[in-house]
């Protein structure tokens, strides 16, 4: 079969090819641009839980970016285990629970700023402003550089998300981000000496060791780089798409309205049903076959994690937003990916969706589309550029 996820067929509803690959071709060769996807469950775990044999060093995206100084994303094992390590002590469940009043104190202002009117761009008030404004406070930057971190942001994602000819663009916001996070890191590290540093996670990453082993400054800043892209673009991802939810699915707000307690499973549904990242790139270290295609060693090869989320061996109705799945099982989907590499950020996301979700449905009732809302059009994501939303 054919499969080309930059025809606008695909971005308008990528699950029916994924349910079309999922059960006619498992393992799919696009020739025109020489990569291959995944989209069989298990071999998806597999490869993911395969670190040793499938790499993430020439980063995300169809391009090859071979990482000069591994970290996290793009880095393998064993230097992805003592980072990943280190980054996990860092990444305390109180950090992100001192978090929670601030987030919500957050998602109330941008509310208010819409005011009497009962309509916004979902997009431009909350989605967007939001997570920019949570990962700057979270790593202690000024406010008034968040506009930088959006933009840097954008600049970024397009080119990871496979959008041909923003290279460029990548790379000038790649440098301004490095130029960036060595003041930063350098002011950090004065304020340490001094006693004066703020706690929050970028002093927590620069006093963290593993085995007396601490993070270089140059590998601090890759790890906030990180944190700008994962913390920004999904997350924003992931709000477009709860209140998507809301907007389209009869009751969900009323249910949700009077049993707050199934927020955090509204949360978990919306990650598996509109996994904000659609899938990731791995490459195999060796000449490798999966379901009888063979792929060769360095090969772009996307996993499809959308395919698992949705795939109706694992999951009863799997095209359906259910609030009565049990939750217990919630955890098999892979909206925050699979195995070593699985999403270190899925407390802070699962923070900004549940506290976002809880407001909205409250305080916007019968919030519904003043029109048809703008899809993201890259290949690894899934989301909305612009919700024009009103309320009762």
């Amino acid at each position: 079969m054919e499969f080309d996820p930059f025809d606008p067929a695909t971005h308008a509803n990528p699950d029916a090819a994924f349910a079309r690959l999922r059960a006619e071709c498992p393992v799919h060769h696009n020739t025109d641009r020489d990569f291959y996807t995944v989209a069989s469950s298990p071999d998806i775990a597999a490869i993911l839980r395969d670190a040793g044999n499938w790499s993430s060093r020439f980063r995300n995206g169809l391009e090859y970016h071979d990482a000069p100084s591994p970290m996290l994303l793009d880095a393998d094992p064993p230097t992805h285990t003592w980072q990943r390590r280190l980054l996990q002590k860092a990444w305390t469940p109180r950090l992100i629970d001192l978090l929670e009043p601030r987030v919500r104190e957050i998602v109330s202002a941008q509310m208010a700023l819409v005011g009497d009117a009962r309509t916004c761009d979902f997009v431009e008030v909350i989605a967007g402003p939001v997570p920019t404004m949570v990962i700057s406070e979270f790593i202690g930057v000024p406010a008034e550089d968040r506009d930088d971190f959006r933009a840097w942001s954008d600049a970024r994602v397009a080119a990871t998300a496979g959008m041909p000819g923003h290279e460029e663009a990548y790379q000038a916001a790649t440098r301004s981000i490095d130029a960036y996070f060595a003041e930063h890191i350098a002011r950090r590290r004065r304020a340490i000496a001094t006693g004066t540093a703020p706690e929050d996670f970028t002093t927590m990453i620069l006093t963290t060791d593993d085995a007396g082993r601490l993070l270089t400054d140059p590998e601090v800043a890759q790890v906030l780089s990180l944190m700008l892209l994962g913390g920004i673009e999904t997350t924003t991802m992931h709000l477009t798409n709860l209140a998507h939810r809301v907007a389209t699915e009869p009751g969900i707000a009323e249910e949700l309205r009077d049993r707050p307690d199934l927020v955090p499973l509204a949360v978990e549904e919306s990650m598996r049903i509109d996994a904000p990242t659609l899938g990731l790139f791995r490459t195999p270290n060796t000449d490798t076959s999966v379901c009888g295609v063979d792929i060769p060693r360095d090969a772009k090869t996307m996993l499809l994690f959308a395919a698992v989320n949705r795939d109706p061996g694992i999951w009863d109705d799997p095209d359906t937003f259910r609030l009565d799945r049990p939750s217990h099982q919630m955890h098999r989907h892979f909206g925050f990916g699979h195995g070593p590499h699985r999403c270190l950020g899925a407390p802070l996301a699962r923070l900004e969706g549940g506290v976002a979700l809880d407001l909205m449905v409250r305080r916007w009732p019968g919030l519904h589309y003043v029109e048809t809302p703008t899809l993201s059009d890259t290949m690894i994501f899934r989301g909305y550029t612009r919700q024009l939303l009103a309320w009762n």
